[in-house]
């Protein structure tokens, strides 16, 4: 067997997209990040990826695999090789990306808008994305306001609220005129819309003025 790992660069300087062998594809999106450490569930070849000194985090799309640096100080010459040579690993050992979870996409139960926005995410949104390396995902839609997440190089990107902007809002307000407005949701944010620094800081105690 041998297997060719394709590498791309993307808009975002921290981040590259790597084609997947085949015994390694699969149907979903998934997103692990070393931040929030190993679990039990996180799947072995996303594991080997995390566990590269310097990886920040990997998203996993049904036939590439984006990841990303922790920073500059994190050189690509050598991230390349190591991630590489962990895909062509995985695969030789027989690993899958099996998870207990399924992309945010496919929630079941919406309503008629919720369904429809999906679907223009699912359908016009996320192919372009996808091409240069990342993902997009709805968070949540209430009362007129939509929230997207931007996964893989879209996430921290440089351009993504350009790209958001321009493109994402004016499509899901073409045929949605429910909508009034769309929300990026960063990476560290929960529906609540706070950042982890401030929802840390409350848990611990602190006030902060509204």
């Amino acid at each position: 067997m041998t297997d060719v790992i394709e590498i791309e660069p993307t808009p975002n300087p921290d981040a590259m997209r790597f084609s997947l062998p085949p015994a390694l594809r699969q149907q979903l999106t998934l997103h692990y990040d070393a931040e929030h450490g190993l679990a039990k569930s996180t799947p072995r070849p996303a594991a080997r990826l995390l566990e590269i000194d310097g990886v920040a985090s990997c998203m996993f799309a049904p036939d590439f695999v984006t990841v990303s640096r922790i920073g500059p100080n994190a050189e690509w010459s050598a991230l390349r090789a190591e991630v590489a040579l962990a895909l062509i690993e995985s695969a030789y050992a027989g690993e899958s990306i099996e998870a207990d979870q399924t992309d945010r996409g496919d929630e079941v139960g919406d309503d008629a808008v919720t369904a429809q926005i999906r679907d223009i995410l699912h359908t016009q949104v996320a192919p372009r994305v996808a091409q240069d390396g990342g993902h997009i995902a709805l968070d949540s839609y209430h009362d007129g306001e939509v929230r997207v997440r931007f996964e893989g190089a879209c996430g921290g990107c440089p351009s993504a609220s350009l790209t958001l902007r321009r493109t994402v809002e004016t499509l899901i307000k073409r045929y949605v005129p429910e909508v009034h407005r769309v929300v990026l949701v960063s990476a560290d944010e929960d529906a609540s819309g706070e950042p982890g620094w401030k929802r840390f800081l409350k848990a611990r105690g602190m006030r902060f003025r509204d």
